[in-house]
């Protein structure tokens, strides 16, 4: 019998399995055609048809916007993560300036990656052209429209367009540089450095806004980012990815028959070089002959020798441990059955599936050596009654208590099969007993086909949904690739429809948006596989709301006047006695004349433009997300009809139907069903207005 691994060992290496599962391999883009390379590292937070950050064959990068008044043009380097943020302590930059005249240009330092000029979000420093005057120059900490730390007039002659900008923290006295100049220390000092920056370790986002106050109400504008720390940009990204490269490297190299196991695992939290990770994205941009990618695949071929034999000892010790406690097993004993499926769940089988043939044969003959004999049988027929049964408790009410806990329902119909043969129901068990738990799994399917869930899906996980007398409420993440979805099946200029009242929106300006999503097919969302109308709805604490439609695949500005402001209004309380639902509400319409898009907005129209109504000649399905900075607390809403479906209580739809997913039965509602996270409890079916108070 083999030794025993330790519990924390077993924690490494489910971890390294479910690491190297999702990894990808990234693919090099050479430069055909160097002025369409697409810079990744930069996020267009507010921008128009065209606008683009573009990579040069030089290695800068350029950026052609179209500044507009409101939000403007904004931009800054958040799409990579980590990978975009820089040391204010000692940062300089060089970028020039092709703008016309009344052109306000931003750049920052942001702390936060949406791209606001925001008190406290970090130094910004503006720039307009007032044409022969030159450029006027000031610098705030705070907004635009508070005193500026030093606005010293027309600091940039007419013609001069480049800029630099430096953050020296250790020349204390003055340690902001603007084009040669020194800010006086007593308005830019250290002391202002640390309150703005210290809680975020001194490191923030290189940001580029742009803006336009006069007719007409927009313009063509460009900038081009010559240097970061003294390096073209494409020259910063190649020493990020080669300076990742050599510490993975560096640390395989330095591994050997006699390391330790955890010293080996360990090593597989510097492989960041997945296809959809920060560093993988810039293979596409150094590594034009492939020679980078060929080096990270020969160091993964070298570590997957070490993981390999490790993982392979590890799951053995398991699949020992489980032998051991069912030769032990009292299958009249439950506390003894309990343990035996505890040990059993213990076997890492997603791993066994990661492990070359000659291994993963290995150990799932000396699995399948164990299953012959009463006390198996009792084990699974144990396990099993307990697996079906906690989840037809959820069902006990007639429905699911949220979308949650319908998503994880239906996850055990959808893996019905699989879980059989994972854990040989059909090869230990009576066909009679097979068939009662067949029986089981279908009337679970039956009674989640009738369910208030079965037309609703999400993209990630974290939007659920609740269906209460009040409505539907609704909260997820603000970020991309989380969405709520309806398959409801809507027809634009008639029932494309949706009135909802907002229960809880963070009122930063810039800090948080919430979008409403038209789209021609379902199951897709932001920046997904279709073009769509998106509605997003920007919070402030000015008494407004700013509604900018978007293109929601490339989120490119569909409205000729950039926004519509809408009084805002307020936060619908939901333990109200008698609900007020005039506060929070907002109606939004997707409307057609002739071939020509409108948006309705509490009664306010926008022309639309770049999209038409043959889009919507199929149908139209709608989507909730959102995008805030990380760690705001999440948006709530309660939606009270969408289409002809009406929220409120148990009514019936204006067609009489009931059935939220158009009468098919089959239409899901469950993206992923596989990957659904842990069940939300029965007592979640206990649906007071405390539930709705979790976020705060």
């Amino acid at each position: 019998m083999k030794s025993m691994k330790t519990k924390k060992l077993a924690a490494l290496l489910t971890t390294l399995a479910m690491t190297l599962a999702l990894l990808g391999t990234a693919s090099p883009l050479a430069f055909a055609d160097p002025a369409l390379v697409i810079d990744p590292s930069f996020t267009l937070i507010a921008a128009s048809s065209g606008d683009r950050a573009v990579i040069k064959e030089d290695g800068t990068v350029d950026l052609s916007v179209t500044p507009t008044a409101g939000f403007g043009f904004r931009a800054n380097m958040s799409a990579l993560g980590a990978v975009g943020l820089f040391d204010v302590k000692s940062f300089t930059t060089t970028f020039t300036i092709d703008v016309p005249v009344n052109v306000c240009t931003v750049f920052s330092l942001q702390t936060v990656p949406t791209g606001t000029l925001t008190a406290g979000n970090g130094v910004n420093f503006m720039i307009r052209n007032d044409g022969a005057s030159g450029y006027a120059v000031a610098i705030y900490d705070s907004n635009a429209n508070e005193p500026a730390y030093w606005a010293p007039g027309h600091f940039l002659a007419e013609g001069q367009n480049a800029v630099t900008i430096a953050f020296d923290y250790a020349a204390a006295s003055n340690p902001v540089t603007f084009c040669g100049t020194a800010l006086p220390g007593e308005l830019i000092s250290c002391a202002i450095i640390d309150s703005i920056y210290s809680d975020f370790s001194y490191k923030a986002y290189y940001s580029i806004s742009s803006y336009y106050f006069s007719a007409p109400s927009k313009i063509r504008a460009g900038y081009t980012v010559n240097t970061i720390n003294g390096k073209t940009p494409v020259a910063v990204y190649s020493g990020l990815l080669n300076s990742a490269v050599d510490a993975f490297e560096g640390a395989v190299n330095a591994l050997s028959g006699s390391s330790a196991e955890e010293e080996i695992l360990a090593v597989a939290a510097l492989d960041i070089f997945g296809a959809e990770q920060p560093h993988g994205k810039l293979f596409a941009i150094v590594d034009t002959d492939g020679s980078v990618l060929t080096r990270v695949e020969n160091v993964r071929a070298e570590y997957d020798g070490y993981y390999q034999v490790i993982s392979y000892n590890a799951i053995s010790a398991q699949i020992d441990a489980f032998a051991d406690a069912l030769n032990e097993c009292d299958p009249n004993d439950e506390t003894s059955v309990e343990e035996v499926i505890a040990a059993y769940e213990a076997i890492d089988r997603a791993g066994i599936e990661l492990l070359k043939a000659e291994f993963k044969n290995a150990l799932n003959t000396e699995l399948h050596g164990l299953t012959a004999g009463d006390a198996f049988k009792s084990v699974i027929k144990t396990k099993t009654e307990k697996y079906a049964a906690s989840y037809e408790a959820m069902l006990v009410v007639g429905d699911a208590a949220s979308l949650a806990t319908y998503r994880n329902v239906y996850a055990v119909v959808q893996n019905w099969a699989a879980y059989k043969a994972q854990n040989y129901i059909d090869e230990v068990l009576t066909a009679q007993d097979v068939a009662a738990f067949d029986a089981r799994i279908a009337a679970i399917s039956a009674k989640l086909s009738l369910s208030a869930y079965a037309g609703m899906w999400t993209e990630d996980g974290t939007w659920d949904a609740i269906k209460t007398d009040k409505g539907l409420w609704a909260s997820g993440e603000g970020k991309y690739y989380e969405t709520l979805g309806f398959n409801q099946k809507l027809e634009v200029g008639k029932n494309a429809k949706i009135t909802f009242n907002v229960m809880y929106a963070l009122r930063t300006l810039g800090a948080n948006h919430l979008h409403i999503g038209f789209y021609p097919v379902t199951e897709t969302g932001t920046k997904g596989g279709s073009d769509g109308v998106r509605a997003d709805f920007w919070f402030s604490a000015a008494g407004v709301v700013e509604v900018k439609p978007v293109n929601g695949k490339t989120e490119t500005d569909i409205f000729s006047g950039a926004y519509l402001s809408v009084p805002d209004a307020g936060l619908f309380d939901i333990d109200a006695d008698e609900p007020d639902y005039s506060v929070g509400q907002y109606t939004v319409e997707l409307l057609k004349e002739g071939n020509a898009l409108i948006l309705r907005v509490n009664g306010q129209e926008m022309d639309l433009t770049g999209l038409n109504a043959d889009l919507y000649a199929q149908g139209c399905y709608m989507t909730v997300s959102a995008m805030s900075v990380p760690g705001a607390d999440w948006n709530e809403i309660l939606i009270t009809r969408l289409g002809d479906k009406n929220y409120i209580g148990d009514s019936e739809d204006e067609s009489g139907n009931n059935n939220n997913n158009n009468g098919n039965p089959d239409k899901t509602g469950c993206s992923d069903c596989s990957n659904a996270a842990g069940a939300v409890g029965f007592a979640a079916t206990l649906l007071g207005a405390a539930l709705f108070l979790k976020r705060r």
